[in-house]
């Protein structure tokens, strides 16, 4: 089941359309952009930053395929059920709530929230960030919960919680998509550090999203004509999946 439901998924994200919406989305973003005081820290700073994030292990095994299939597609866009479990629900609607009163968090912060909001080891930290960074960068995992039906305004609100990425970082993305395919990155990074797994598992996860950018411009846009409308998030994406790799290393120690 789990490797045909990730065929379907990634299906999916190379034909789904945009969200619903999108050009006012975008035009929020290029208005909300030049009044940010402030953004994280620059790729090498932040990396630096996220040796020292706490983490108590990694986490439970869990399926390459069923990690794959949470991390590449919006379950809005697909009709099986997902992997419910790996998307860290519960937890996610707590950090979900948490994050309402806050403003401008950088990485560092998010992750030390989400440790401390839900307890326990790294990975299901993550994947609850890439939860609820998905649902308000892009309102298409309502699926999964009903409290996850935000409206736009609701998500754009929430959202100034999040932190832009460093102008080199991001180059010219938008925040909230740019965290979400972060904490992605971060978490393929931390299982393919994982020891204790298959090691061909470990490495085709890693290069599958290491590869995830070129084959959204490729695949999704390119052959489907479906427009990124804020880029493929490539370094970003790279960034993630290094520091995720270092984050999933130290907590094996």
């Amino acid at each position: 089941m789990s490797a045909r439901r990730f065929a379907i998924a990634l299906h999916a994200v190379s034909t789904s359309p945009a969200m619903p919406r999108w050009p006012e989305y975008v035009r929020w973003v290029e208005a909300d952009l030049p009044l940010r005081a402030r953004c994280n820290p620059p790729g090498g700073e932040l990396r630096r930053s996220m040796r020292a994030s706490p983490c108590a292990g990694l986490g439970a095994h869990v399926s390459a395929t069923d990690l794959l299939t949470v991390l590449t597609s919006f379950v809005d866009d697909y009709a099986v059920e997902p992997p419910r479990q790996l998307f860290e629900v519960e937890r996610s609607l707590e950090l979900l709530e948490a994050l309402r009163p806050l403003k401008d968090l950088t990485a560092p912060e998010q992750l030390a929230l989400a440790i401390e909001t839900g307890g326990g080891p790294l990975l299901p930290a993550v994947l609850s960030l890439h939860t609820v960074t998905r649902v308000l960068a892009r309102g298409r995992d309502t699926r999964l919960h009903d409290r996850f039906a935000l409206s736009l305004d609701e998500r754009l609100e929430r959202g100034r919680a999040i932190l832009p990425f460093d102008p080199v970082d991001a180059r010219g993305g938008d925040p909230l998509g740019d965290t979400y395919h972060f904490w992605a990155n971060v978490a393929a990074g931390v299982f393919s550090a994982a020891g204790g797994r298959s090691e061909v598992r470990r490495h085709a996860v890693g290069a599958l999203l290491l590869a995830g950018p070129a084959l959204m411009s490729r695949v999704r846009e390119g052959l489907f004509g479906n427009r990124l409308f804020f880029g493929n998030h490539a370094r970003v994406d790279r960034l993630g999946l290094s520091i995720g790799y270092t984050l999933g290393r130290a907590g094996e120690g």
